[in-house]
């Protein structure tokens, strides 16, 4: 095959390919260039060239044979996403799970998400990413699994004692967030893509402005779980010396997030010093330099349950 899987053809390319396959594969008693002739296995084969959007919106409309080609599973979990999307900076799946945190003695289960299912994850992050701008283009997103059972308490403690990696820990975190938050467990194993840096723009707005903000960038204002645990499993795989901390402390970077102390003030995380992670939260709804919002969307292979961080 001449064409590399990363290569993909356009509409206008994908005919010629044909033409040029069928020729190849002619001493293999394939006597007809009709379309309706090619088996499968070949166009899959050519399909898996074909760039996912011209994939979905053109090529499998053509017909009903092309409709049944280009709708196998296989074929769609060919694609890499991190091919696909640039601004797929790291992947923290049930491997990286694995290695770095004993599952089994902190209660998670992070076995039971359906399995990614690229027919739906790419057009999903084909127009997320179409509308999302952040603060730190290099930074990128993380498509990050939370696994089932985990809670903010078991996560200090995760920091504090990864099977393998960089030990952290929580600097800080008010009391009423403890109590309040603190043992609230994920209730299904679900994968989220959420931004490694704020939005661009999401410093110094009230909370109704971050909102609309993140509402028009297509997303949702993450829970003080899914940004801690992002935080604070970047910063134990990480391989870099010394090791990722995402919303940092150069500068001060906090993430208002969407869970209210006493359905009032939103909760705050961030500010990743040397020492630790710091989660509090700001008594008025104003606008301040240090505090932006970031970006969460759940990807729609796994039935979404709202609220459950």
């Amino acid at each position: 095959m001449s064409l590399e899987v990363s290569t993909y053809l356009y509409p206008s390319d994908v005919w010629e390919f044909i033409r040029q396959q069928v020729e190849k594969q002619k001493s293999h008693h394939l006597s007809s260039t009709l379309i309706k002739q090619l088996p499968n296995e070949l166009l899959t084969l050519i399909f898996t060239c074909v760039h996912p959007k011209e994939l979905a919106g053109k090529l499998s409309l053509v017909c009903k044979k092309w409709n049944i080609v280009s709708s196998q599973k296989y074929l769609w979990d060919s694609f890499d996403l991190k091919k696909l999307f640039p601004l797929i900076k790291n992947v923290i799946d049930e491997k990286v799970w694995k290695k770095h945190v004993d599952v089994t003695a902190f209660g998670l289960i992070v076995d039971d998400a359906m399995p990614p299912d690229s027919r739906t994850d790419i057009p999903e992050l084909t127009k997320l990413f179409a509308s999302i701008t952040l603060e730190d283009d290099e930074s990128g997103v993380t498509i990050l699994t939370m696994p089932q059972r985990l809670t903010l308490n078991k996560l200090w403690k995760i920091a504090e004692s990864p099977l393998s990696g960089n030990k952290t820990g929580c600097e800080y975190i008010w009391d009423k967030i403890t109590e309040q938050f603190g043992d609230l467990p994920v209730t299904k194993t679900c994968r989220v893509v959420i931004t490694n840096s704020l939005l661009k723009g999401s410093r110094n707005l009230s909370v109704t402005q971050q909102q609309a903000l993140v509402n028009k960038m297509g997303c949702e204002m993450p829970g003080v779980l899914p940004v801690s645990t992002l935080a604070i499993l970047t910063y134990i795989s990480s391989p870099e010396l010394p090791p990722v901390r995402l919303y940092g402390d150069e500068p001060p970077t906090y993430v208002r997030c969407s869970n209210k102390v006493d359905k009032k003030w939103n909760v705050c995380a961030g500010d990743f010093e040397l020492v630790g992670f710091n989660v509090f939260s700001y008594v008025f709804d104003v606008g301040d330099v240090d505090v932006g919002v970031a970006g969460l969307k759940e990807l729609s292979s796994l039935p979404i349950q709202r609220r459950r961080f």
